[in-house]
Parts: structure tokens; C-alpha cells; sequence
């Protein structure tokens, strides 16, 4: 039996149906995503809804070390399917109801009567924002003061040099890690520290 890990990364068939935007009630989104999804699992096939989607951003909290993930849109979810019969103006009722039906949606976003899907344009950023929260976690990028050259102090109350200035010599954002040069018994000495371990130093 196949991991959910490994289903999310088989490629998804999304030839059929258009994206549109579904408003649902406050932190309400992923009961929305699993009512959706768990009615259409009951009767395959009954309903042409086919795909429901919340993008997300994944990204690795400095201070902690623990993986953050984010709503990019709170409150609101996509979901891709056949809104409008074959004349493409008159509204499905099996579908329309279908979603109005379902605990915790508020509603379509866009006109109330007749909803528009989203654009070409719109659905590539969503899908690459999906297929990017797929590789997994990021580091966000480090502050502008965090650069080679700049002077940082350290400030982490569990490091023997908690209080020392030093000079950045380098800089790692792969690894949130920074090397900076200390002056220790008078000597200059490269230390290595977590970008979150320093601070920038006030004039």
C-alpha cells in the first residue's frame, strides 16, 4: 500500500474542470477540504467535482528549528470541477448544491449568481505553489543586516560568548549558520553560530 507521501507525488490528471475560489468560514478550511473530499470518496463519480487544494508555504521557524506551515490564503480553498453544464452558462444545481450543502462554506468568491473560474495565469502560480510545498520546508531568507562585513552581536543567553561583538566572515543561509570573527584573550577568533543565536548591533 502506497504512502500518502508517495500518492501526493504521483502526477494528477487535471484535464478535466476549471478552478474556482470557494470561501469558507474562519480556520474552517481543511473541514471543508475533508467534507468535500470524504462525500466524494462515497459516490465516485456522482458529482463532477475532482480536485480540492489549500495552498500552503512551508518554511523552517530560525529560532526553533521546527517546520512552520502556513495558509496562503486563510479562510479560502480551490477546488477544480465542472461548475457549468456543457453550454457553459447555465449552472450545474448537482454540483452548485452539492458545495453550498457542505458544513462551513460561506461561498463562491466572484459573482454570487455566476461564479468565474480563475485564470491560465492564476492556476499556474497555484499549482507551482502546491508542487513547491510538495519538496518540503524552506529557510526563509536571512535579514538584511546578516551579511559579510556587518557586526552582529551574540544573543543567546545559553552561549559562553553571550554579550561578545564580532564581524561577519561568513555567511551559510543553506544551513542558517553564520562564522563570525570574536576578539577572545585578544586574539581574533572565528566562531561558528545559528543565524538565530545574533542580533544586529546598535550604534
Amino acid at each position: 500500500m502506497k504512502t500518502d507521501e508517495e500518492k501526493q507525488l504521483e502526477p494528477v490528471d487535471r484535464s478535466k474542470g476549471q478552478w474556482y475560489v470557494i470561501q469558507t468560514g474562519t480556520g474552517r478550511e481543511n473541514k471543508v477540504k475533508e467534507a468535500i473530499e470524504g462525500k466524494l470518496m462515497q459516490e465516485p463519480g456522482a458529482v463532477p467535482v475532482y480536485e480540492v487544494l489549500i495552498p500552503v508555504r512551508k518554511y523552517i521557524d530560525r529560532a526553533t528549528g521546527r517546520i512552520v506551515t502556513t495558509k496562503i490564503h486563510p479562510n479560502y480553498i480551490y477546488v477544480r470541477m465542472d461548475l457549468y453544464k456543457e453550454d457553459g452558462e447555465t449552472i450545474n444545481e448537482v454540483v452548485w448544491y452539492f458545495l453550498r450543502g457542505i458544513a462551513g462554506v460561506t461561498r463562491f468568491v466572484g459573482d454570487p449568481e455566476h461564479p468565474m473560474p480563475i485564470s491560465n495565469d492564476e492556476v499556474k502560480d497555484l499549482l507551482h505553489t502546491v508542487d513547491t510545498s510538495k519538496e518540503g520546508a524552506t529557510l526563509p531568507p536571512p535579514p538584511t543586516w546578516l551579511v559579510v562585513g556587518a557586526r552582529v552581536r551574540v544573543e543567546d543567553r545559553d552561549c559562553v560568548f553571550n554579550g561578545s561583538d564580532g564581524k561577519i566572515i561568513e555567511v551559510d543561509p543553506e544551513h542558517a549558520k553564520l562564522k563570525l570573527m570574536i576578539s577572545i584573550f585578544e586574539r581574533d577568533t572565528p566562531v561558528e553560530l545559528e543565524f538565530g543565536q545574533v542580533g544586529p548591533c546598535e550604534d
